[in-house]
């Protein structure tokens, strides 16, 4: 991407998309829902002045506070292109990747570009998790089963997983074929071990890791009815 977004030629309405509840707003650096065609002069204001304070991050070197101005499912984007271009330091670039991690909504949609930041910032990984994380990983066995609950529609390919079937049955409830993907990975491929939303979640850099390894096995979440009431705070490993 350019470092400087364009302000003279920026035009809301170029951004638009139309929904049955109102306009949709998709840009860079905000997305806004159910907007009626009165409030396109306040939409057509409020990002220009965020593009503004954008360009100006940018141009002072406040890296960190472009990041938090983009929008959470864009910043990895933006963070790869920092760190391509020797703008930020591998430390820095870790330490604003787990904040867009944990912000965005939908890792999956943006994997390619996780996938890329996994592959050239291979160093400083330990940014990525807080004290108490780096310790549980570093107590893991060498060899991890893990799990990932997903939509069959969308194949089971993802970069998020988890040491708990409980939690991976849980994520499997918001699609209707209600499937879970479990495998093992060598704990040497792992990325981080997070759990600031008690997920107990495995970052893996690419699917490759987990195919390399063992075959997947696709499991009907009807088998493991028995996982229910047993609660985040006593995962299955």
């Amino acid at each position: 991407m350019t470092h400087q977004l364009s302000e003279s030629e920026f035009v809301v309405t170029d951004y638009l998309k139309e929904t049955p509840s109102g306009y949709k707003v998709c840009h860079f650096l905000g997305v806004y829902d159910g907007i009626i065609a009165d409030d396109l002069p306040l939409m057509q204001s409020l990002l220009l002045s965020r593009i503004k304070a954008f360009n100006l991050a940018m141009t002072s070197g406040h890296y960190k506070k472009a990041v938090e101005i983009v929008t959470p499912a864009r910043r990895i984007k933006l963070i790869v292109d920092l760190v391509s271009e020797g703008m930020i330091s591998l430390q820095q670039a870790w330490a604003l990747a787990r904040q867009a991690w944990l912000f965005q909504p939908n890792i999956y949609q943006e994997r390619v570009h996780w996938e890329l930041f996994f592959n050239i910032a291979k160093l400083c990984t330990h940014e990525f998790m807080c004290d108490q994380e780096r310790e549980h990983l570093h107590q893991l066995p060498e060899e991890v089963d893990i799990f990932r609950g997903y939509d069959q529609r969308y194949g089971r390919a993802g970069l998020s997983w988890t040491l708990s079937k409980v939690v991976a049955s849980d994520h499997s409830k918001r699609y209707g074929n209600r499937i879970i993907a479990h495998s093992k990975i060598r704990k040497a491929d792992i990325v981080a071990y997070l759990n600031v939303k008690s997920e107990y979640e495995i970052v893996i850099p690419s699917m490759s890791v987990v195919e390399n390894f063992r075959a997947i096995n696709v499991i009907n979440q009807r088998k493991y009815s028995r996982w229910q009431g047993l609660g985040h705070k006593n995962p299955i490993f």
